[in-house]
């Protein structure tokens, strides 16, 4: 695997680059940020690779099983990675998980797992996931640390009488079904 580096202007807060995974089927686009945020005196700066973005509700992420391993959407606004392309960032080396969720309020609510990691399609993509600390509240690591994902075409949940994919329109590492969704319908005030 090797990567090209592409350097973006920065934006706000954040600087942005693109890595570029040179592959022979495809070439696949990781954003890495660097968050200027939360850099502290005499610390590096932080590289996150976004493997989620929700804004406005106009990607549907109610998706089947191949499109959630492959990754669709836009990553200028909103899109899912890929399975894969998670599994592949986490499989080498220890990786944390950053949430920040911004209501209709504009109160944003951050989730920080020091512990993050997606396994091999072989295993359904399962998760494993500790370490919280944050504002938002641990609704990840309590319930679907060590879940397998599942969508819609692929029910590899605890649920017994129906498939909980189906039943709340979005792919996730359901248990039973679930205490945190965030790839489920994109609900505005009011619906």
């Amino acid at each position: 695997m090797s990567w090209r580096r592409e350097a973006l202007p920065s934006t706000g807060t954040l600087q942005v680059e693109n890595y570029v995974e040179v592959l022979p089927e495809r070439p696949i686009i990781i954003q890495m940020f660097q968050n200027l945020r939360t850099k502290k005196q005499g610390e590096n700066y932080c590289k996150m690779s976004v493997i989620q973005r929700r804004q406005d509700g106009s990607v549907d992420f109610y998706r089947n099983w191949e499109e959630y391993k492959e990754g669709f959407g836009n990553v200028n606004t909103e899109f899912w990675l890929g399975n894969e392309q998670i599994n592949r960032i986490t499989s080498d080396g220890d990786f944390e998980l950053l949430v920040e969720m911004t209501d209709h309020l504009d109160e944003t609510k951050i989730a920080n797992y020091s512990h993050f990691r997606v396994g091999t399609e072989e295993y359904n993509y399962n998760l494993t996931i500790s370490g919280y600390t944050g504002t938002a509240g641990d609704s990840l690591a309590s319930i679907h640390n060590g879940k397998q994902f599942t969508t819609y075409n692929r029910g590899n949940d605890k649920k017994c009488s129906s498939n909980c994919a189906e039943q709340y329109k979005g792919a996730w590492w359901y248990n039973n079904c679930y205490r945190s969704h965030l790839n489920g319908l994109y609900l505005t005030p009011g619906t």
